[in-house]
This record gives structure tokens, C-alpha cells and sequence, in this order.
């Protein structure tokens, strides 16, 4: 409805002042053709311009084709013509140029000008059509804008309660399962009284609309369109079954109010006018922005009479796979906040004359759904790929994180930010070298909450570093450091790894300091320095075993210690170390390690030795005789074993100091900290201990 193809008659025509260029116009349905091949007529005021090449219809001087896709596909007929044949070529609906159909074409031909028009340049598999057109955009004008310059109509989008529940559904592919959407939605006499309801809830009269229902199928369109009849509210199923005559039949009828409501499946996703429409209907889940803005659009057309559109998108539980927040971006236009965050101040930031209003309960299906979605590296390289048509903040870690509310541990769990960049065409190829080597590093950093290694991390990135200059502590945390990125020992020493790190792998190093910089800006808690020096760990600060085994001293530059079990003691400072996890499961641990345990209060903590300690074993004596003799108990804790998929670090909780005992093999300890127990781990704790 901004007039894409009056832009492009107009360019050709301009392009032709001084001599004739030979045209392909290119499509993909042959009702687009039909339209785009009268636009031109009219803006070059000779109707007799162009020929259609499409279903039994064909050429006869190809100077000026409006052509199917499928046909130029046929046989090879785009081998027909010398490469640079054409001297210009347009590609209507250009979001389909990444389809393979179409780039066999886009790269077979060489015009002078190749133009793309499409309303959603964005695609939802994060493909760049850009790359197709030199990366630029000629001219764009977003929903909001052409809104506000009354090229659309204003619109009011309401989410309706949707009472079937999807979550169950197969999901295969990016998507739902039709036949099991058909299934459920033709069987569901509730939901078409919700859907009438709806209608009679949100239109000003029901007796004089005009809407499009976009269904799941030909079933579902038929079923749907039987059972508005049945209510009295006179309808019709439009799909790919219908005559070119029944199409243009309900049209008609329509537009002359004789039938309220055509239910369709697709037929009218692209480039089909009709501008009375002041009702659609969504009446299945849409996974694809595309599609959702091309039905969308049917109803945006200006019309006399049309004060706004009414869209009416049935809401119900979905599978948590389903992405329900770029339908709500892409009608907002761009932002710098959260997309929770809008919802729950109800869309203050709409174009002039629009509105959102979610019902209560599909306002708490969409909320959860956005807190719960699965991050996949489609989803992620289309966020990527769309960031600066959503927001006007520039695009980074922190914003791409902040923006989208995005889980910084969950992404990290599996991807790297910058070579998602690089993989969605918005930089030159990924600049790391040993990308294998460091394909866990930046998930082993992500979780780094302490200050004072944030800190100094930061400065072995930025600046040359000798070994000589560094005192104990900080030679340790540059080990702490090598085995975070490396996991490994040095192939020389840690500096000569250092530099190989700064030398080889430049988008690593910007994305260390990047994701240092979010740390240190998100850190939540006031860690307290450990009372030994030589031990450069802060209580309530989070580690992993490598890096306190680092701290320790028992991994070294020479010997990476690995250690499993749940208790380590360090000999040369006369210190325990035990490492616990609140919540065990069978799968993870054996029966005879489900150790029980858990905080009391926040200060004492019970603790179960390992089931082979006796009270009377010299280990047994060392836990619970007095600390006159200078032993110390260090408590490390964590929540879970696992996080995301991957090994959860722990928190330090400082010195334990004996209080009591009981039983033997195991022996079950109370344990009194220096430092308060952090009310995240007493929770669990309640938890446990309820269950």
C-alpha cells in the first residue's frame, strides 16, 4: 500500500529518457503480474506496454516481460537469453531472492539495474537479501512511518484469549505440524464462539464488516467460513482450489457487503488489493514476520469510510519454541527497550492512531513464552540481521543482549556474538584463528562475576604484559585467566599464549572486552577478599573448578590438575576444600554420593562426608577436631551440577568452622560460616528440604 511499484514504474521510466531498456519484471504469482503490468501501463501512459509470460501466456519481442518465476525456472527458459539481455530487472516480493528459485536467476543475469521491492526485507532465517543488491537500500519507508504520512491505515491490534492449547503440538522445521493445527482447530466448537464473540466484543457493528481469516488449511477455511454461516454471519472459503472466477466473485461481494468474511489460506498474502478491508482475522500462529506483514497489510490499504483497521490475533498457549515478539516488534517500529517492558506499560510508543491491547491472559502467555523461548541460531542471526530496523542504538554485545532480553548465559552456552555477526553478512569473516581451540572460552568468561579477575583480565587484553612486572597473586590469576579462554596448558608459557591469543584471534579479544565491560556493569553483589593473599579468590564471587584448582596452586603453568569429587585437601596450606551442589539428580550422581546437603540458616550449613569417611579415619578427625591447629574449611556451593547444558561454577561462601557432628560413613556435619550464607542459596535450600 506505499506504493513499491509506482515507485519502480516511475524509476523505469525515468531510465528510458533517453533510449529504450529492455525489462524484466519478475513475481511470483501471475495476480501480482497482472497488477504491476497495468501500474507501468499507467505511469508511461501507453497501454499497450509489456507482455506477461505466466501459465499458457507468452512473449511475442521479450522486450518488456512481466514474467512468473516458475516460468523463467521452466526448462531452463532463463538460458534462453544472453546473460546481460536485460538492461533492467525487477524482483516484486525481493524477500524471496534468497529462495533457491530465484538466486538461480539473480545470478545468472547481469543488468544495469536490478531492483528489489518488498514490504519485509527482513527474513526470519536471518538470510541477507541485501548482499543480492549491492547492500543498499535505495529507499525505505517503515509501517510506522507510512502510518504517520497516512499512506496506511491506522490500526487497533488486539490479542484475544485463543482457549486451544498448542504447547503439546509437534513443532518440526521452524514451525507447528499443519495436519495437527487442523486437527485441533476444526474440532473446536469453543473456539469459533470466542472467535464471534471476539467480533462482537471489538467491532463497532457486526453487521457491516469486512474481514479476511487467515487460516491453516483448506479445511480449516472451510470449516471456519460453515461455521460463520451457521452463526448468521454470511462468509465464504477462498484457497487454491478456487476457480480465478470464485475468487473474483467474493471480491465482489464483499466489497459490496453481501458477504462479510472470506476466509483464506495464503492466497492473499501478496500484492491482492482489496482496500475495503477493515477486519483480519489471525486465526493460526505465524511463523513468519514476512507472511504476518503481507496479511497485515491487506487490511492496511486506505479506504473512504475506514477509520482504522481492526486485527483480531487469537492468543493460546504455544509451544515454547514459538517466537510471539515479532509480531509485536514489527508493529511497534523501532525501540531501545525491551519488548516485556512495553507490554507491560501497554505499547506507549505506537504510531499516531494505533493500539495494542493484549487481553489478560494472552498478555501472560506472551510473557512467559518470551522469558521461556529457546534461543536457536536462526532466531539469533535474524535478530542480528534486523537489529537496526528494530532499534537505533548501535549494534554490539551489550545492546543485542540489553535490547532483545536476552539470557547472557544461556546465549554463551552455545554461540559466540561476533561470529554471528560474520555469519549474518553484517562484517567481514570472523577474524579467530584458533576458533576451535577456543570454542568454549567465551561461555567460561561469561559466568566470571569477580571483580578483581574481570578487572585484571581486562588489562592483560590492553595492555603488553611482562612477567616480571606481575606479583604472585597476579601471576595465578593469569593462569586463572589461560585456563578460563584455553582450558588447556600453554604450549610455551601463559604469555606466549597471550600473545597468540591478541595476535591470531582479534574478534575473541573485542568480544572478551566487551563482555568484561557488561560484567563489571551487572555485577550485583560486594565481594569480600579471602584472608589468605596468596589466594587471589573473593567470597561470593563465582568460579569453576579449573579456575580455583588455578588459585590453589595444584594446576600450574606446567600440569593441569583434574579433579572430580566433592572434597579436595590441599596439603601445603592445610586447607579442605569442598565443593557442593544443593540439587543432586540420579542421572548425575550415583546413589552413594546424594549427599544431603543444604543451608540451615544464614549461618550454619549441613554437610555429609563422602560415604567412605569414618569419624574415626585421620580425614574424619581433621573435619571435626579444633582449629587451634590452623586447618581451615572452605565451602564452595552451587545450586545445580549443570546450567544450560553445561558445568555450573561455584560461589565461595568463605571459612566453615565446626559445630557438630552425628553418624559415620557418611558423617553429617554442622557447619558455622565467618560470612552469611547468600539468600539464593537458603532458598534453594527451603526448597530441598520441603521437597
Amino acid at each position: 500500500g506505499t506504493g513499491k511499484t509506482m515507485i519502480a514504474a516511475f524509476d523505469y521510466k525515468d531510465a528510458i529518457k533517453n533510449s529504450d531498456k529492455k525489462l524484466l519484471f519478475l513475481a511470483h504469482r501471475k495476480e501480482i503480474l497482472q497488477q504491476s503490468i497495468g501500474t507501468f501501463r499507467n505511469v508511461l501512459k501507453d497501454q499497450n506496454f509489456g507482455e506477461l509470460w505466466v501459465d499458457k501466456e507468452s512473449p511475442k519481442d521479450f522486450n518488456h516481460v512481466f514474467a512468473s518465476v516458475q516460468t523463467l525456472n521452466s526448462r531452463g527458459n532463463y538460458f534462453r537469453f544472453p546473460k546481460d539481455y536485460f538492461d533492467y530487472i525487477v524482483i516484486d516480493e525481493s524477500h524471496h531472492s534468497a529462495a533457491s528459485s530465484y538466486l538461480r536467476i539473480l545470478e545468472y543475469f547481469e543488468p544495469e539495474i536490478l531492483l528489489g521491492l518488498t514490504a519485509t526485507p527482513e527474513r526470519m532465517d536471518g538470510a541477507n537479501i541485501l548482499e543480492y543488491f549491492n547492500n543498499r537500500i535505495a529507499s525505505e519507508i517503515r509501517l510506522g512511518d507510512a502510518i504517520d504520512r497516512k499512506l496506511l491505515s491506522p490500526f487497533n491490534y488486539f490479542g484475544v484469549t485463543d482457549p486451544v492449547d498448542l504447547n503439546h503440538l509437534k513443532w518440526k522445521r521452524g514451525g507447528y505440524e499443519t495436519s495437527e493445527l487442523e486437527n485441533v482447530y476444526t474440532k473446536s466448537n469453543q473456539r469459533v464462539q470466542v472467535i464471534i464473540d471476539a467480533l462482537e466484543k471489538y467491532l463497532a457493528d457486526i453487521g457491516r464488516f469486512k474481514a479476511l481469516g487467515f487460516c491453516v488449511s483448506i479445511n480449516h477455511a472451510n470449516f471456519m467460513a460453515n461455521s460463520f454461516n451457521k452463526a448468521g454471519i454470511k462468509s465464504v472459503a477462498l484457497h487454491s482450489n478456487s476457480t480465478p472466477e470464485e475468487r473474483g466473485q467474493a471480491k465482489t461481494r464483499l466489497q459490496k457487503g453481501e458477504i462479510n468474511c472470506i476466509f483464506t489460506v495464503d492466497l492473499f498474502n501478496e500484492g491482492v488489493d482489496i482496500p475495503d478491508i477493515d477486519t483480519v482475522l489471525f486465526l493460526r500462529p505465524t511463523e513468519s514476520l514476512t507472511v504476518f506483514i503481507q496479511q497485515l497489510g491487506r487490511g492496511l490499504r486506505l479506504s473512504e469510510g475506514k477509520d482504522a483497521l481492526t486485527v483480531l490475533d487469537f492468543i493460546g498457549q504455544a509451544h515454547k519454541n514459538y517466537d510471539f515478539s515479532f509480531k509485536l516488534r514489527a508493529l511497534m517500529g523501532k525501540t531501545n527497550r525491551k519488548i516485556s517492558e512495553e507490554i507491560l506499560d501497554e505499547f506507549p510508543n505506537m504510531p499516531a492512531g494505533c493500539h495494542i491491547k493484549l487481553e489478560k491472559i494472552a498478555q501472560k502467555y506472551i510473557l512467559n513464552n518470551i522469558q521461556s523461548s529457546i534461543i536457536n541460531k536462526n532466531n539469533l542471526k535474524s535478530m542480528i540481521a534486523n537489529y537496526n530496523n528494530v532499534f537505533t542504538s548501535e549494534l554490539n554485545l551489550r545492546n543485542f543482549i540489553d535490547n532483545y532480553g536476552i539470557n547472557k548465559d544461556q546465549f554463551y552456552s552455545k554461540y559466540k556474538f561476533y561470529e554471528l555477526v560474520a555469519e549474518t553478512s553484517l562484517s567481514d569473516a570472523y577474524r579467530v584463528t584458533h576458533n576451535i581451540e577456543l570454542r568454549n572460552s567465551l561461555r567460561r568468561f561469561s559466568s566470571i562475576d569477580s571483580k578483581r579477575l574481570l578487572k585484571f583480565s581486562k588489562r592483560l587484553l590492553l595492555e603488553d604484559v611482562c612477567i616480571h612486572d606481575l606479583n604472585k597473586q597476579e601471576k595465578i590469576m593469569l593462569g586463572m585467566f589461560h585456563y578460563t579462554l584455553w582450558g588447556k596448558e600453554p604450549e610455551k608459557n601463559y604469555i606466549e599464549s597471550l600473545k597468540l591469543l591478541k595476535r591470531n584471534n582479534s574478534d575473541i579479544v573485542k568480544e572478551l572486552l566487551e563482555l568484561i565491560d557488561y560484567n563489571l556493569d551487572k555485577l550485583k553483589v560486594i565481594e569480600i577478599a579471602y584472608e589468605d593473599e596468596e589466594v587471589p579468590l573473593d567470597i561470593y564471587a563465582s568460579y569453576t573448578t579449573n579456575q580455583i584448582m588455578v588459585a590453589f596452586e595444584k594446576t600450574t603453568e606446567e600440569k593441569l590438575f583434574s579433579h572430580r569429587e566433592g572434597v579436595l585437601y590441599i596439603k601445603e596450606k592445610n586447607t579442605d576444600l569442598f565443593f557442593i551442589t544443593i540439587n543432586k539428580n540420579e542421572n548425575d550422581y550415583l546413589p552413594s554420593t546424594m549427599y544431603n546437603d543444604y543451608a540451615i540458616s544464614s549461618e550454619l550449613f549441613n554437610w555429609e562426608s563422602q560415604s567412605t569417611t569414618s569419624v574415626e579415619s585421620p580425614t574424619g578427625q581433621r573435619y571435626i577436631t579444633d582449629r587451634s591447629e590452623g586447618h581451615k574449611v572452605l565451602l564452595f556451593v552451587r545450586e545445580y551440577k549443570n546450567k544450560y547444558g553445561n558445568a555450573a561454577p561455584y560461589i565461595f561462601l568463605g571459612n566453615a568452622r565446626y559445630v557438630s557432628h552425628k553418624g559415620s560413613n557418611p558423617i553429617q556435619i554442622i557447619w558455622k560460616m565467618d560470612h552469611p550464607i547468600p539468600e539464593r542459596i537458603i532458598r534453594e535450600s527451603r526448597l530441598k528440604v520441603v521437597n
